[in-house]
């Protein structure tokens, strides 16, 4: 009655930077996973890894898609197989992140955009993070905010980076239970990727009121 389950994300990086792939995998009957085989590009050239850990760094030495996949082996000798892309991208080690996993209505939430150029040479590059829906614009620092939506553009040399922050504030009519959607687009060179980071609200609690009479 065992069946084993595995899923594996797309992951955007940049060239000779590593790249962290990371599954997870379950069994029906809880045992436990015993390999991970690692599958990175197809045909004669793909590169095999097989390890006891579900996650794997990996190093690509060129522009473009390539695709992976995770082959998991429970206890029981059940498999399961999880399919995926890696971008690999100019700029592609900008990222997005949030301060909560978890917030409440009227909690403020801290985004943090960081832009890498980690190439060789020096790049244009530009991106725009739209307030999230069910927020309220707070302060920003770094580039400007216009238009709904905090941007920046400019050139970055070789290995220089750009910083930009972003507070909301959680409004109370979005629904109970959803999740604050941020989403980045960033533009570097010849190539345009976006990023995106949840935060899940808290449902309300409501409490009875008791009166005494």
């Amino acid at each position: 009655m065992d069946e084993v389950e595995v899923t594996l994300d797309d992951v955007i990086g940049s060239v000779n930077d590593p790249i962290h792939l990371s599954c997870q995998a379950r069994s029906s009957v809880t045992a436990t996973i015993t390999s991970y085989r690692w599958r990175i590009g197809e045909g004669d050239d793909a590169q095999t890894v097989v390890g006891q850990s579900p996650e794997a760094t990996f190093f690509f030495s060129s522009r473009g898609r390539v695709p992976v996949a995770v082959e998991v082996t429970d206890s029981l000798g059940h498999k399961a197989v999880a399919h995926a892309d890696v971008l690999i991208v100019e700029g592609g080690s900008s990222t997005l992140t949030c301060d909560a996993s978890i917030a409440n209505v009227g909690q403020v939430l801290n985004y943090q955009v960081l832009v890498f150029n980690t190439g060789a040479n020096a790049i244009a590059m530009s991106f725009a993070l739209p307030l999230p829906a069910g927020t309220d614009y707070v302060s920003h620092t770094g580039g400007s905010f216009a238009g709904g939506a905090l941007r920046w553009s400019g050139t970055l040399v070789a290995g220089d980076w750009f910083g930009a922050t972003l507070q909301v504030r959680i409004r109370s009519d979005i629904p109970s239970g959803n999740d604050v959607v941020a989403t980045v687009e960033f533009h570097a060179g010849q190539d345009t990727f976006s990023k995106e980071v949840r935060t899940r609200v808290n449902p309300r609690i409501y409490l009875p009121s008791l009166r005494k009479s």
